[in-house]
């Protein structure tokens, strides 16, 4: 496509499918990482985990992040990780934040109904998987409805004439 061609809805486009991609790998991500939990002789401490590598207007990339992304990556290549390849997944990270303080921003989850679609499946997912692996046998419904409960219960909602 041409620069000519380029029109400002690709450019709105282009953020929100990057950032609708992205939510899909983090889903992927955290699935892969609740059922199949490795360390691949990664001793890192905790605290060294938890530390920030980069810093992204104030928002912390955490070498735990960075780490769950170089596995990522290098499970799709055939050769080991060169420094290249590093700084691509640390710049990779940079810009994924970057898109998610944009959406916050300009209040996308709310304006766009596709992006709010897939942040509350993104949501639900992630309950999903706290809930298993709190109780394993127990069923999501039940640790769903207790937690919107507590939303519930902490929110400020007030409701006009109908």
């Amino acid at each position: 496509m041409s620069e000519a061609n380029f029109n400002h809805r690709q450019l709105h486009e282009s953020p929100l499918t990057t950032l609708a991609l992205t939510a899909t790998l983090g889903i992927f991500w955290g699935l892969v990482e609740a059922y199949h939990p490795t360390d691949h002789g990664l001793s890192k401490s905790i605290d060294r985990l938890d530390s920030s590598l980069a810093q992204v207007n104030g928002t912390a990339i955490r070498h735990r992040d960075y780490q769950r992304a170089l596995k990522l990556f290098a499970s799709g290549k055939r050769g080991q990780l060169n420094s290249e390849d590093r700084q691509l997944v640390l710049e990779r990270l940079i810009q994924e934040e970057l898109l998610v303080q944009y959406a916050i921003s300009t209040d996308l989850p709310r304006r766009n109904q596709k992006l709010r679609t897939a942040l509350l499946q993104s949501v639900l997912a992630g309950l999903d998987i706290e809930a298993r692996a709190i109780a394993p046998d127990s069923r999501m419904n039940n640790g769903l409805e207790a937690y919107l409960t507590q939303l519930r219960n902490n929110a400020d909602i007030q409701r006009g004439q109908n």
